[in-house]
């Protein structure tokens, strides 16, 4: 069976290709559309353009709109969103807001979202904001605990808000069903459905199975599929996890999915027919922790960084079979992106960004440089010719291609 990517249900604003407004970008596959990124780093190194220091001491990963970033930081006890030039770094505007003193390998995780002139947040402690993104301004918060009666998954609430149509869509989780859907400009509910229990941490996104559109996500222990204007269940996918970490965003291939966790759990790809999903294969083999791997040439390239995953690292695996082509022993807790024909992977305990050829033969390395160094979890990304990404204590802006 060929296996590809069918398109899925973007956001209703016209995007520029360059932008990436949500943690997947605007494709919602962590694919970029810079192209002339260069192919030797050694004799022409992308060139810093600047830095900005980071308090959070965490992996939030950023989003980037129309020239701007964004981003959670962490002062003492306040999140901080902030909004800062793209162009020079330059900080445009912060909104803070209460939130809570005690780290957890940093503060917030979740990736604001971007949708037509709006900037959508989640806390750790699941304090969920959505901002004017001009100014900061507060449009309507909600608490998760507070006003859904969430509970909070081991790690804090990661999932970030999803948003199509008019429709924003929040993960608190809990007794009455894990998935909210409010209106994206008051935050007005709609309908709450899904699995009741903890939430996942992945985006929840929306995509077409035989004609059919499908709100995609997580809870703890179930791969869901919803119907987005109305929350009622399509199908579920049991995926049992022994601490409720099912972090990878789903990745999908026509009818089939695949979906990865550690912890003993493994991976699968599942195949949706008469509207119910079955296993095409299993593996306890490919074991990606927090990881998305990208679909490029035909082949899944992503890490393995978890048990009972043995080296653990950077891997190369058949979508259609599982069946592992390579793996090296490097880019533990690291992060991957298709580019201008190759995959960019990050190894997120040293920080190296490494350049490699989508190939089954071999893990066949083209080029690397080290852009800030340390450890660096947060997922990267580029716009146009810059390279955006953040280690744990700085978030940095790289030109690649030509020096200037």
């Amino acid at each position: 069976m060929k296996l590809f990517q069918i398109p899925l249900l973007l956001l209703p604003v016209l995007l520029r290709a360059g932008d990436w407004p949500c943690l997947s970008g605007p494709t919602l596959d962590f694919h970029a559309a810079a192209t002339n990124i260069g192919r030797d780093w050694q004799a022409r190194p992308p060139a810093l353009i600047w830095k900005v220091a980071l308090t959070d001491d965490g992996h939030a990963c950023a989003s980037c709109v129309n020239g701007t970033l964004y981003i959670t930081d962490h002062q003492g006890t306040n999140d901080i969103v902030r909004a800062l030039a793209l162009a020079d770094g330059r900080e445009l505007w912060r909104t803070p807001y209460s939130d809570t003193f005690k780290p957890y390998h940093g503060y917030s995780r979740a990736t604001p979202t971007y949708n037509e002139g709006l900037i959508y947040t989640v806390s750790r402690m699941g304090l969920v904001h959505c901002l004017d993104a001009a100014t900061g301004r507060v449009q309507w918060k909600k608490d998760y605990i507070r006003d859904y009666a969430g509970q909070a998954p081991n790690h804090g609430f990661s999932a970030p808000v999803g948003v199509w149509g008019d429709i924003a869509y929040l993960q608190p989780g809990g007794s009455n069903g894990t998935v909210v859907a409010v209106n994206k400009r008051t935050g007005e509910q709609l309908w709450r459905g899904g699995s009741a229990e903890k939430p996942g941490y992945s985006l929840p996104v929306i995509v077409t199975f035989d004609n059919i559109p499908t709100l995609l996500c997580y809870s703890a222990n179930t791969l869901m599929g919803l119907n987005p204007d109305t929350g009622a269940t399509l199908w579920t996918y049991r995926r049992p996890h022994p601490y409720g970490n099912n972090i990878v965003q789903p990745v999908v291939m026509g009818n089939r999915i695949f979906t990865g966790a550690t912890d003993n759990v493994g991976s699968t790809v599942i195949e949706l027919r008469g509207g119910q999903p079955h296993e095409v294969w299993e593996s306890k083999e490919i074991c990606p922790l927090f990881t998305t791997p990208v679909l490029v040439n035909g082949l899944l390239i992503g890490t393995s960084s978890g048990k009972p995953a043995k080296p653990e690292g950077l891997l190369c695996f058949d979508p259609a079979t599982g069946h592992v082509h390579w793996k090296v022993k490097a880019f533990e807790h690291g992060q991957v992106l298709a580019v201008d024909g190759v995959v960019l992977a990050l190894d997120g305990q040293k920080g190296d960004l490494v350049m490699i050829e989508p190939a089954a033969e071999a893990c066949r390395e083209i080029t690397r440089f080290t852009p800030l160094g340390g450890r660096s979890w947060a997922t990267f990304f580029t716009v146009g010719d810059r390279l955006i990404i953040r280690n744990q204590r700085e978030l940095a802006c790289f030109k690649l291609g030509a020096t200037p």
